[in-house]
């Protein structure tokens, strides 16, 4: 897909004003269009990096069908090695120019920061999360500086494309941009 940044922002904000008034109410799974991505392959017109969070789906709050986002996802949508290599892919191999962070209200990855959460197995994860909270104690702002973290390190390491952030909240659906 051939949009610009501010055609692929308006329809993401278009597509969450759908799903938050319930209007989105089937996904086109049909055989006719899983054939046309089969044999034509996808071409996304964003990659949304997200939380893993059960309660965050991207492609529902965007109202987003088969082929439309390339949607990465990690705890406290961080972005460590892999999800890195995924953004470069899309970026370079799909050529999406458009790069969102999705952060979310009631961040598990950041209350398990803010609460000083000690799991050897997390440790990475929680690092960059900690990196991104930045010391601050309030969950909602905490939850921001992380998003903010994410788009600053993409917008570093892939210039030229436009990263943005936004917070998801999970109790009302709404999608709220940062910049």
């Amino acid at each position: 897909m051939n949009l610009s940044p501010d055609e692929v922002r308006s329809r993401l904000e278009k597509g969450n004003k759908k799903y938050v008034a319930s209007l989105f109410s089937t996904l086109d799974t049909s055989e006719e269009l899983r054939e046309y991505l089969n044999e034509n392959g996808q071409s996304p017109y964003a990659v949304v990096i997200a939380c893993s969070d059960s309660r965050v789906n991207p492609e529902a709050a965007f109202s987003a069908g088969l082929g439309e986002l390339f949607t990465i996802r990690s705890a406290g949508q961080a972005l460590l090695e892999g999800e890195i290599s995924s953004v470069a892919y899309a970026v370079d191999h799909l050529h999406v120019g458009y790069i969102l962070v999705l952060g979310h209200t009631r961040c598990g990855a950041v209350d398990s920061v803010l609460k000083c959460a000690k799991d050897p197995n997390l440790a990475k994860l929680l690092g960059f999360v900690k990196e991104g909270v930045a010391g601050e104690n309030d969950p909602r702002k905490a939850e921001i500086n992380n998003v903010n973290f994410g788009v600053r390190l993409l917008k570093e390491r892939f210039p030229g494309t436009t990263v943005e952030g936004a917070i998801y909240d999970i109790r009302s659906g709404l999608v709220n941009w940062l910049n």
